[in-house]
């Protein structure tokens, strides 16, 4: 700190830890208690050894008993952010900061230890003049310096230099994003399972099912699959509470759950008909299982045997006789388990069902398949072009569906988002599956 007079002005040097490394902030404190900046010393662009010079000199500064007793005394160095004005968006080419704590460097003190000075409201970006940036070198500039230096110097060596900097700089972004997409993807990746030849696998007594016409899949009364469904999920608890895996005629009444569509009269209070299930179910579920298997209602809707056979003929026929599978809108697993026993058995299976209690039964009946539970298909990722058969009965509506990515079928009414999005999952030369 140096200063004019015994009342002011005051002139500033703050050493800062910013995002790319340690710099010398230059601030006028005038005499009526205004703080300004007036420019900048980049360190982390010098060598470490032309750094360490520089940051100890700095240091000897506040350590000598020479300091003049009349300035505000500043025992040691303020540590601080680089100011970012939360006003202006930051241009494409900016770094993203770093969350993660950075150890101090040599030298440095924490600013937890040093009594906070009050600073004005920062407003805005900072603006350099032609000579302070002619000063500095380049390849030492931030960003915000390279932007305003390119609007001063429009023709010559320096303007090149500018450019080529800039250039440099939108690279390094451009590579760092697609970097982190990459990474994005080896996740996704890692999250899918591998295709296995033995295909069931056994783990301890656990082992798929296999629909037969003996369980009766869809068959009875809207009143007789209520009474399925309710069994299928008194089970679920039963096998939570004991910590157990399903016996195989446990399974069989698993495989009976049909889920909520076609079943509305026992989600309405005012039905009188469904006055003794709706309490039953109500009192059944917790209030999160009772709202998602209200919304199911309206789009979940099982899928007959007859269908599911024609389907897997189909492909039969085309050709798909195994590899990675996925259905993306799974319910209970009805096209899990009538699979033909050949192509099931070279298939590595994958599945996807928002609903919590029907993902949880889906689970309990085909525990080598890699299920996501309580997640719908907006929230699942996996590379593009992954699997070998995307196969289904999509839910149709008319209601939007909108994903965080921001894909180019976000906000499609959900039977086209589904056909959308599961395409791009699929491998090009299986689309016609």
């Amino acid at each position: 700190m140096s200063k004019a007079s015994g009342a002011g002005p005051f002139h500033l040097t703050a050493l800062v830890k910013t995002q790319h490394g340690p710099q010398f902030n230059y601030y006028k404190l005038t005499r009526g208690g205004e703080l300004l900046r007036e420019g900048q010393k980049n360190l982390w662009a010098l060598t470490a050894e032309a750094r360490e010079i520089q940051i100890q000199e700095f240091r000897a500064v506040f350590q000598s008993p020479a300091v003049d007793q009349q300035a505000p005394s500043v025992a040691t160095p303020r540590i601080a952010q680089a100011e970012t004005p939360t006003a202006v968006a930051p241009a494409p080419m900016d770094q993203s900061p770093v969350d993660a704590q950075q150890a101090p460097q040599p030298g440095l003190v924490s600013e937890a230890a040093i009594p906070s000075i009050r600073r004005p409201a920062f407003v805005g970006p900072v603006s350099y003049t032609r000579e302070q940036l002619e000063s500095m070198y380049v390849t030492q500039m931030t960003d915000q310096q390279l932007r305003q230096a390119s609007t001063f110097f429009t023709e010559g060596s320096r303007a090149q230099a500018i450019r080529l900097q800039i250039e440099k700089r939108e690279q390094e972004a451009r590579a760092a994003e697609a970097a982190r997409q990459q990474a994005e993807e080896a996740q996704a990746l890692a999250s899918v399972r591998e295709v296995k030849a033995a295909g069931q696998e056994r783990y301890g007594e656990r082992l798929d099912h296999v629909i037969t016409d003996a369980d009766r899949i869809g068959q009875g009364g809207l009143m007789e699959k209520y009474r399925d469904n309710v069994r299928a999920i008194e089970l679920v608890r039963t096998l939570d509470a004991q910590n157990r895996n399903a016996t195989e005629d446990e399974l069989r009444v698993l495989a009976r759950y049909v889920g909520w569509g076609g079943l509305k009269g026992v989600f309405d209070p005012e039905n009188k008909a469904w006055a003794q299930q709706h309490s039953e179910l109500k009192s059944l579920l917790t209030d999160a299982e009772w709202a998602a298997a209200s919304r199911s209602q309206l789009d979940a809707f099982y899928t007959a045997p007859v269908v599911v056979d024609a389907m897997y003929a189909g492909l039969s026929r085309m050709g798909y006789n195994g590899g990675r599978m996925i259905d993306p809108a799974m319910g209970s697993g009805n096209f899990v388990g009538m699979m033909p026993a050949e192509m099931r058995r070279e298939s590595s299976i994958h599945g996807v069902e928002l609903d919590i209690l029907t993902s949880r039964i889906a689970s309990s009946l085909y525990p080598t398949a890699k299920i996501a539970q309580a997640t719908g298909f907006q929230a699942y990722n996996a590379p593009a072009g992954y699997f070998d058969l995307v196969v289904g009965n999509p839910p149709f509506g008319s209601q939007p569906i909108a994903d965080e990515r921001g894909s180019a079928y976000s906000g499609w009414s959900i039977h086209n988002y589904f056909f959308a999005k599961r395409g791009s999952f699929q491998k090009t030369e299986n689309k016609a599956r």
